[in-house]
């Protein structure tokens, strides 16, 4: 058995603070360029540039990289929360239902469906303005069975579909005008309006059912932009009645 091995290392050589400041004047280098890139995304998803163009040095990741972890997780912890209306959230006591859109109890009635870049689905969002808050919403399917209700959560981390991260919140505005969750596009969205004509409610829900091409409850028409549309409402319907969110007063 050898004895001639240290059984300790040793100790190790402290920085000077001259070597310190030395390297808090050196560029950011490939590594933490990485990190500044994530971190930038995660913070500003519909950012034009991949991570801030002032910052040069070292010395300059450190708070950067803390206030945009910091945005990041306070947006996480209020979608979260908005999945399941949460109380405190904007969205709760919300529904997503089809009827007239002026009654004192709807709070958004103008939809933006916005296409991805590469064309294979949107997101359909909208802007709640109440008294104690403005959010950004999106058109949601959390539970993807048939006679599941449609609802809305928090965009996350946005509207914008390209950045979008949440599957539930990603839809098919198809040619014959049904729209379908883009993870199960054998279900459409529909409403029993048509249904309800006759009954004392002015509202009905929005749902997901089995894709009928004879259902007429599951065709929706939309103003947005559109050649010639100089006035849109960004108004979309179905069986005569608006689509828009409600909630309780």
């Amino acid at each position: 058995m050898r004895t001639d091995c240290p059984t300790h290392l040793p100790d190790p050589q402290q920085p000077q603070p001259e070597d310190l400041a030395i390297e808090a004047r050196l560029p950011i280098n490939d590594l933490q360029l990485d990190i500044l890139h994530a971190h930038h995304v995660l913070a500003h998803p519909n950012s034009k540039t991949s991570r801030p163009d002032h910052l040069r040095e070292q010395s300059q990741l450190s708070a950067y990289l803390q206030e945009a972890f910091a945005i990041h997780k306070e947006r996480t912890i209020k979608w979260k929360a908005s999945k399941v209306g949460a109380q405190g959230s904007p969205i709760a006591g919300t529904k997503v239902q089809y009827g007239p859109s002026t009654l004192t109890q709807v709070i958004a009635s103008a939809w933006a469906i916005t296409l991805s870049t590469d064309g294979l689905y949107s997101t359909i969002s909208t802007n709640l303005s109440l008294a104690e808050t403005a959010a950004e919403v999106c058109l949601d399917a959390p539970n993807l069975a048939d006679g599941a209700t449609a609802v809305i959560s928090l965009c996350y981390p946005s509207a914008d579909p390209d950045t979008n991260r949440d599957a539930a919140q990603q839809w098919v505005y198809g040619p014959d005008t049904t729209i379908r969750p883009r993870k199960n596009q054998n279900l459409c969205l529909t409403t029993d309006t048509y249904l309800n004509k006759d009954s004392d409610s002015v509202f009905s829900g929005a749902y997901l059912a089995e894709c009928d091409p004879n259902n007429v409850r599951q065709r929706h028409g939309y103003d947005g932009a559109a050649p010639g549309a100089t006035a849109p409402s960004y108004a979309l319907w179905c069986g005569g009645s608006y689509m828009v969110v409600t909630k309780d007063m």
